[in-house]
């Protein structure tokens, strides 16, 4: 009896065990070489496959490595979206699923690369519908809590040495070089608001360190007084002060008296670890913004984040570890009804750790392995300054081509030149303005052809006559490109030969034998030849057949063993560095061999300074999920405060999910507010053109109302090159007083006029929406409500709450199909008249040809609202370098909803007002 109350005992502790879990696997603990049963519970997890009639599939892959090495998936199994009878489950009880795997053989993973976890999603056939644990994460097993970053998830600052006690000061022109008893610290001078402190360089670093900063340093011209037994003073620029404490010696910036950043422990190192760190303090009241694109709030406060690009395939929200990590951050202190601003940018691209007072509440720390390290200080009165003080020290993002700012399509993948043209010819059809169309990878042929680097002429049979006929209808063509070249591409042979592909340790090529299209390698960035050679292939392309734009994709690198080794160092040294380096040489050739067009490179990846490689980015291979759909707006407002202006997402979801027209529609009418407006997704239809009858009367909405706008937008890229501003804002960025508005992040301002607020739920009515101080304007009503405080607004599937600040001039186009269609010489103005209290626009209007770099001829223009409320065209801009011959702008006013209408028409001299009769 007793034997059987055991058995009993047993089977009901498997039965609770699988009733909290998604999968169950036999043994429990598998080794690299067993063979396992994985039972998946449907029931479980997020439950987006319970009750389901149809086949399920599992797509899996392992964690490989060490504990202290950075993997992702690796050696991926399963064909998405098809079926596939190698990872069907089998049914053995009602919403239950079985495979029985042999570990090794199953994922083909190397004897020398150890096996830590399996993991794995189940999916329909079509891939809509996918299978997670609970908030839509993957399923791994077994639970290992760390494995990613290994020892920098446990080391502390605290634990390390710090630099000493003060011994003495030595000066060099544009260096102030602190000797301590243990290190030194070296203060440089790049403006009187920016300060570099660093490590003497006591390791040797690769000359690619540093690439981040695009400004040399400038002489100082500081007062430094020094007295015995009394801290250190270097005065610099307005009213900075520079303190240094002698035992030990730390540092404290200080601006008119008050402390704007000080030390806790200050520059460290762990031995032990080999860690090279800072630790500040992180007062209170203190928001964090910045450190890239990450999937959560935009405060960063209370996390503890880590800097290495990672590709995450089919996230949702919460994910913190995504395709931009850029070590910038922005303290951001509210009291008193005063702000304090001041930024730290932590150039070090090796792999690092980045804790905001979540190990110890009032502590910030920052610590990188196996390096020394640079730090810059920023100050800045507000946070628009602190941006355009940032990349004016990391570079700032040229005009984009204006097409970019239209609306492109794009999906995974038009397979053939029939269906390219089909489609576009569809959608102008059916009304949509289009300037844009994106070939994914089928353009060189399947996944075993990745690196072919030309047209698959079977299904492509007369590209260049494609892309020319195209252009005619004023659609841009953009080809995809990634640095792995499979071992069966055209290419790789050559380029191996050449060895411009990553080593080993033997001076063979590292081929990465799980890269998902296929034993791959991957090219060396780094390597001088083969920049060469790859840009070879990108002017021939170009030149050949007439493509306007790249796509390059995969560039974390999103495969990248440890056992790689680039020309510069080992794979982890190179990882954050390698898409700044292709994205650099990409824009450089391009200004040198195609000097008379603007550069369009859509990137997923990069590292602080990227932006001056003319980078428009996207979020990544997103979920299709409202969850995922939520985060966008974080992505978007963390990158920009990250120096990153042009962040944007694919438009309805990449993967997963079932088709959800209600949710696309949102994300679409999100995307009219986003630096690119661009559909684009897996499985299921992306184009507007393929979904209902009152979807595509929504969506077109949308897309006209981007158009409508399209002035505004360009006046905003203009910003953004020439203060580094992004397009899209944090409310803080301008109300920085406004505590409420520090925490807000699923609104946002686009410009600083327009208040964005996407709709995030299913089937939502209302939506509770904060207004910071003054009034504000329905954008499309004129209601006019008070600001500094909540409103609850009524919401329909028809659109989407857009509010512009009273005060404001917005200038619009009317009745484009396409960015060649615009004419700035037929703006129309609309103003929205302020109170007395209230905020109002003096700002410039900017256009130009929208093709030229640095374009000789530009209009420039002073909008400023008068005295009797509607907007002036003052003199142009003493820098305006064009005629405005012809120019007749139309200009409305709101007020509480009725207009004072009139025209401002150039008389050579100066612009006349003629109210409307």
């Amino acid at each position: 009896m007793q034997k059987y109350t055991f058995l009993f005992g047993f089977l009901f502790s498997i039965f609770l065990f699988a009733q909290a879990q998604t999968i169950t696997v036999f043994p429990e603990k598998p080794q690299a070489d067993d063979s396992i049963t994985i039972t998946f519970h449907a029931e479980k997890g997020n439950a987006a496959l319970k009750n389901y009639a149809g086949n399920i599939y599992m797509h899996t892959g392992v964690i490989i490595g060490t504990p202290d090495e950075p993997s992702g998936w690796r050696y991926v199994q399963g064909e998405w979206g098809k079926h596939d009878a190698r990872m069907l489950m089998k049914k053995v009880a009602e919403n239950t699923y079985q495979k029985r795997i042999h570990l090794r053989s199953f994922y083909g993973f190397l004897p020398e690369e150890p096996f830590l976890q399996v993991a794995m999603v189940f999916r329909s056939e079509d891939g809509s519908l996918v299978a997670k644990e609970e908030g839509n994460k993957d399923i791994f097993y077994p639970n290992i809590p760390k494995y990613v970053n290994g020892v920098l998830e446990t080391v502390s600052g605290k634990d390390g040495s710090d630099l000493g006690d003060f011994v003495r000061l030595e000066r060099t022109n544009n260096q102030i070089i602190l000797k301590g008893t243990r290190r030194d610290i070296v203060l440089t001078h790049f403006s009187d608001e920016i300060v570099g402190v660093s490590f003497e360089q006591y390791r040797t670093m690769p000359k690619e360190f540093g690439a981040a900063i695009n400004v040399l340093p400038n002489a100082w011209k500081a007062k430094i007084v020094d007295k015995n037994e009394q801290p250190i003073r270097i005065s610099f620029g307005k009213n900075k002060e520079i303190e240094i404490s002698r035992k030990p010696m730390r540092l404290r910036f200080l601006q008119d008296k008050k402390e704007i950043l000080a030390d806790e422990l200050g520059l460290f190192e762990d031995r032990k670890e080999n860690i090279a760190g800072l630790r500040i303090q992180l007062p209170e009241n203190t928001q964090v913004y910045g450190t890239g694109s990450r999937a959560i709030p935009i405060d960063r406060k209370g996390e503890r984040l880590y800097l290495y690009n990672t590709a995450s395939y089919g996230y949702t929200g919460g994910e913190t570890r995504l395709n931009l990590s850029i070590p910038f951050i922005h303290l951001h202190k509210i009291e008193k009804n005063a702000n304090t601003e001041v930024a730290l940018l932590l150039d070090n691209p090796r792999r690092a750790y980045l804790d905001m007072g979540k190990s110890e509440k009032n502590v910030l720390e920052f610590g990188v392995k196996d390096s020394a390290l640079s730090y810059y200080v920023i100050f800045g009165e507000n946070p628009q300054k602190i941006i355009e003080n940032y990349t004016y020290l990391t570079g700032r993002q040229p005009l984009p081509p204006i097409w970019a700012l239209g609306f492109m399509q794009s999906r995974f993948g038009y397979k053939s030149q029939r269906e390219v043209e089909e489609m576009v010819e569809k959608t102008q059809k059916a009304g949509f303005p289009l300037d844009a169309i994106l070939m994914d990878l089928y353009w060189f042929g399947e996944l075993a052809q990745m690196g072919n680097l030309d047209w698959r002429k079977d299904s492509f049979p007369n590209p260049k006559e494609m892309i020319q006929n195209l252009e005619k209808k004023g659609v841009k063509t953009v080809l995809i490109t990634e640095s792995y070249f499979v071992k069966s591409s055209t290419k790789y042979a050559e380029a191996d030969k050449l060895q411009l592909f990553t080593k080993l340790k033997d001076g063979s090529t590292a081929v990465i034998p799980d890269f998902w299209a296929g034993a791959a390698a991957l090219l060396d960035v780094f390597n001088p030849q083969a920049q060469q050679w790859f840009w070879k292939e990108y002017r021939r392309i170009a030149k050949d057949y007439g493509n306007q734009g790249w796509w390059c994709d995969s560039g974390e690198p999103e495969n990248h063993p440890s056992r790689m080794i680039h020309s510069i160092g080992k794979a982890e040294d190179a990882h954050n560095l390698y898409p700044l380096f292709w994205a650099k040489f990409i824009a450089e050739n391009h200004a040198k061999d195609f000097p008379d067009t603007r550069l369009f490179n859509l990137a997923r990846s990069g590292y602080a300074g990227v932006q001056r490689y003319s980078i428009f980015p996207w979020s990544g291979d997103v979920s299709r999920s409202w969850e995922a759909f939520r985060a966008q707006t974080q992505i978007m407002l963390g990158a920009g405060m990250s120096g990153i202006g042009y962040m944007h997402s694919d438009l309805g979801g990449f993967t997963g999910g079932p088709l959800d027209e209600e949710l696309y529609i949102r994300w679409l009418q999100f995307g009219a507010f986003t630096p690119v407006m661009r559909a684009h997704g897996s499985n299921l239809p992306s184009e507007p053109v393929l979904f209902s009858e009152n979807t595509q009367k929504l969506v077109k909405n949308a897309i006209n109302l981007r158009y409508k706008l399209l002035p505004y937008n360009y006046n905003l890229a203009y910003e953004n090159t020439t203060k580094g501003t992004p397009l899209a804002r944090p409310l803080y960025f301008h109300f920085p007083k406004d505590t409420i508005a520090a925490k807000i992040d699923e609104e946002y301002m686009w410009g600083a006029d327009l208040l964005v607020c996407p709709v995030f739920q299913k089937g939502q009515t209302e939506k509770k929406i904060y207004l910071p101080e003054g009034k504000w304007f329905d954008f499309e009503t004129y209601t006019a409500f008070e600001g500094g405080k909540w409103h609850t607004i009524p919401v329909s599937l028809e659109k989407m709450p857009v509010f512009v600040r009273a005060g404001a001039i917005i200038p619009m186009a009317e009745n484009l199909q396409n960015t060649s269609e615009y004419d700035f010489k037929k703006v129309k103005l609309v103003s929205f008249e302020a109170d007395s209290s209230a905020y109002t626009a003096n700002k410039l209007l900017y256009s130009d040809n929208g093709k030229t770099p640095n374009p000789a001829n530009y209009q420039l223009l002073n909008l400023k609202i008068t005295s009797d409320g509607r907007p002036a065209l003052l003199s142009p801009a003493p820098q305006n370098k064009q005629d405005l011959k012809g120019t007749k702008i139309e200009v409305r006013r709101v007020t509480n909803g009725a207009f004072g209408d009139g025209t401002y028409e150039w008389n050579g001299k100066e612009f006349i007002f003629t109210p409307l009769k």
